[in-house]
């Protein structure tokens, strides 16, 4: 089965990255892997990446170049085959997103075009 990393990145939005979190913590399928992107916040958004280290399979909080910047290092720090940006305060449209993008991701790598 193919691999999907979800990287969000944030800087200084603290509840909008809880809402991120909750939005994730709530898919059906959690076969996923959380990478974090901080940029150095000092609003409590890195005490609350700390809080669900336990979820995120890779976090780092350090002042970078701008959003795109901290997009390229979330993609380096993703070890996966299909990676999702997802960024802070924004949430996925359902419970079900990741559960349908990994049977299609499986669907695709079954196909004969695939190979």
């Amino acid at each position: 089965m193919s691999s999907l990393a979800i990287v969000t990145i944030c800087r200084n939005d603290r509840e909008g990255l809880r809402r991120t979190f909750a939005s994730l913590q709530a898919q059906s399928d959690q076969r996923f892997a959380r990478v974090v992107v901080d940029g150095g916040s000092t609003d409590g958004s890195v005490e609350l990446i700390r809080s669900q280290a336990q979820r995120i399979a890779r976090w780092v909080s350090e002042p970078d170049a701008g959003i795109y910047a901290a997009m390229n290092k979330g993609w380096r720090l993703a070890d996966a085959d299909f990676i999702l940006f997802i960024n802070s305060g924004d949430g996925l449209a359902d419970a079900r997103v990741v559960e349908r993008s990994l049977r299609c991701s499986m669907l695709a790598s079954t196909s004969p075009m695939a190979t």
